[in-house]
C-alpha cells in the first residue's frame, strides 16, 4: 500500500479508500497526528542561519524509508517556528518512525540530523534532540504526537 493512501494533511485526513477500510488487516491499526512545532537549530549556512525543514518517514528495508510528509522550510533563522501537523495510520508492527532535519540549499540540501521516535511510546509534546550521523547534537525540536482512536 503506498504511503499516500495512509498519510493525509490536515484537509483530508478521513478520506479513505473503501478497499483499505474492508480489509481486516488493519484492525488493529491508529490514527495519529503529529504536530511539527517549534525548534533551535545550529548555524548551517555562511550567513549565520539556517533554511530548516523537517520530515518524517517510516523506516523501509536497508535503509529504505518511506517518507509520509515535508514540513515547509523555515528560512533564514535559528528557531524556525512550524506549526504544521499530519495525521496517518501507525500499525501495531512498524511504530517507529525517523524524523530528519535539513538545511534547503541552492544546489544540495544539507543533512542536519534524525531522531528515531516510537510514536506510541511519545504521547504528548516533546523536545527531540536531532543528532547528526557521529552523534552530535544540531539543535532540538518539540513535536507532538496525539492519539486519535482506531484506524477502522
Amino acid at each position: 500500500m503506498s504511503s499516500s493512501a495512509i498519510a493525509s494533511g490536515t484537509d483530508n485526513c478521513h478520506k479513505i479508500d473503501k478497499k483499505v477500510k474492508e480489509n481486516k488487516n488493519y484492525r488493529n491499526h491508529r490514527w495519529w497526528k503529529v504536530t511539527f512545532k517549534t525548534g533551535q537549530v545550529e548555524a548551517m549556512d555562511i550567513t549565520g542561519k539556517t533554511d530548516c525543514y523537517l520530515r518524517i518517514g517510516k523506516p523501509g528495508k536497508k535503509d529504505a524509508t518511506k517518507w509520509l510528509y515535508k514540513t515547509k522550510v523555515q528560512e533564514k533563522t535559528l528557531t524556525p517556528e512550524w506549526s504544521e501537523e499530519i495525521r496517518f495510520v501507525v500499525s501495531p508492527k512498524c511504530q517507529e518512525y525517523i524524523i530528519e532535519a535539513w538545511d534547503k540549499d541552492l544546489i544540495k540540501d544539507e543533512y542536519m540530523g534524525c531522531v528515531k521516535v516510537n510514536i506510541p511510546k511519545h504521547r504528548g509534546t516533546h523536545n527531540l534532540y536531532i543528532n547528526d550521523k557521529k552523534g552530535k547534537s544540531k539543535g532540538t525540536i518539540s513535536v507532538s504526537f496525539e492519539d486519535e482512536g482506531w484506524f477502522i
